[in-house]
């Protein structure tokens, strides 16, 4: 399959805020060979906590337009009317939340004005109630199409009647590049100096959870997990990486058990993160798993997080069962102490297991490959989610990966 050439179109990514995470698919996005992106959106968000924000650089072309909270969870971004209305803009990808007021003027306004309208949206996760849903859909329907975090997404949109040709799958990243130069760094010696550090029995395998210890995590899910792995007479050192409300509870929780917990608080540097999830033989997520997953794959660490895809996060899909990790039942903590116990059988993931967790980052998990979905979705073609299959121009690639993403059993 060929690629047909599409004409170059002045395209405006209009967020709510830029996150430091989306820094990288943004620089990729103004480099872009295809279109000329314009970036949109607040500088900060008040409602984003301790999320650090990326500078905009200087020479990016950027319009200002600040978001105004209301009663949470509503909002209005000034200036979202008045994008509809610019000349000489052919595109508008909006982030999708029907929370934020000014959209639902915007975007019907731009696409009466002859624009493309695009929504950048998770799809649909939970189960919702049928209000809900319909308001959802209606919301959804202003768009001519939805750029999608994941495959689930577009299975589920389909199951629910979208037309599969709005459907643009452009997956999520971080940043891909710096993080493999970081994991090239790290060796076995360095990695067994960290786990001297953090625990009294280093010998013994580690997992790790990383992120905010609230309740909807449920990480004592995973000390009770620790626990009947111990009383069968295997011990594995616990890894938490964050601070929270319930790092109290969980403290209490693993004295209790007398269970080897080490509770590192808040890190927020990349260098010093990457040797504790890379010194670790598998990261747990027993909640729900967003993109975790990404960053703990980039370092050759593969993901246990469990099954029900209505309550998790779309990067789960990174997971593939018993290849880069694991997916045990919702809340089963038996199941979920089978898998832990699976992936700390070495003393660190083997070179197998770290060439599966790169994988799929470096086809499809990578800012790169979401330029590409923009691209494609802006240019007006029929959705094309086969991106790990083709190389720059749209035609099939040749592999030479041996450890290659596991199409057939044969």
């Amino acid at each position: 399959m060929v690629r047909k050439a599409q004409q170059r179109k002045r395209v405006v990514m209009f967020l709510d805020f830029f996150p430091h995470y989306r820094g990288p698919v943004m620089r990729e996005l103004l480099q872009s060979p295809c279109h000329d992106y314009v970036l949109a959106g607040a500088l900060t968000d008040k409602r984003s906590g301790n999320i650090k924000t990326w500078p905009i650089p200087d020479d990016a072309p950027f319009i200002h337009i600040p978001r105004y909270n209301f009663r949470r969870p509503w909002a209005w971004q000034r200036g979202a009317i008045g994008l509809a209305f610019r000349r000489h803009v052919d595109v508008i990808i909006y982030h999708a939340d029907y929370h934020l007021i000014s959209t639902w003027i915007s975007a019907p306004l731009a696409r009466l004005l002859g624009k493309r309208v695009l929504f950048y949206t998770m799809g649909w996760r939970h189960h919702e109630r049928p209000v809900r849903k319909l308001i959802k859909r209606i919301y959804l329907n202003l768009a001519h199409g939805l750029c999608l975090y994941g495959h689930w997404a577009k299975m589920e949109g389909i199951r629910q009647g979208y037309n599969p040709n709005r459907l643009f799958v452009v997956y999520n990243s971080l940043e891909y590049d710096k993080q493999k130069q970081i994991r090239e760094t790290l060796t076995h010696e360095r990695l067994r100096q960290i786990r001297a550090e953090l625990f009294e029995h280093p010998e013994r395998p580690q997992i790790i959870c990383t992120g905010r210890i609230m309740r909807r995590r449920r990480l004592d899910l995973a000390l009770d997990a620790l626990h009947m792995l111990q009383q069968r007479g295997k011990h594995v050192n616990l890894l938490l990486v964050g601070d929270g409300s319930e790092r109290e509870p969980l403290e209490k929780q693993a004295n209790e058990y007398g269970l080897p917990v080490h509770f590192y608080g808040s890190c927020y540097d990349e260098e010093i993160l990457a040797g504790l999830i890379a010194s670790s033989n598998a990261t747990v997520a027993p909640g729900m798993i967003g993109l975790t997953a990404i960053h703990s794959m980039a370092y050759g660490t593969p993901v246990i997080a469990h099954d029900d895809h209505y309550n998790q996060g779309p990067e789960s899909e990174i997971i593939v069962d018993g290849w880069n990790g694991s997916l045990f039942k919702h809340g089963n903590i038996e199941d979920l102490a089978r898998c832990i116990d699976e992936w700390t059988q070495d003393e660190f993931p083997t070179p197998a297991t770290h060439a599966a967790c790169d994988s799929l980052l470096k086809r499809i998990y990578n800012p790169q490959y979401m330029r590409r979905g923009f691209d494609w979705a802006a240019g007006g073609e029929p959705a094309n989610d086969l991106f790990w299959a083709l190389d720059g121009e749209g035609n099939p690639a040749d592999s030479e990966d041996e450890h290659s993403f596991p199409l057939s059993e044969s």
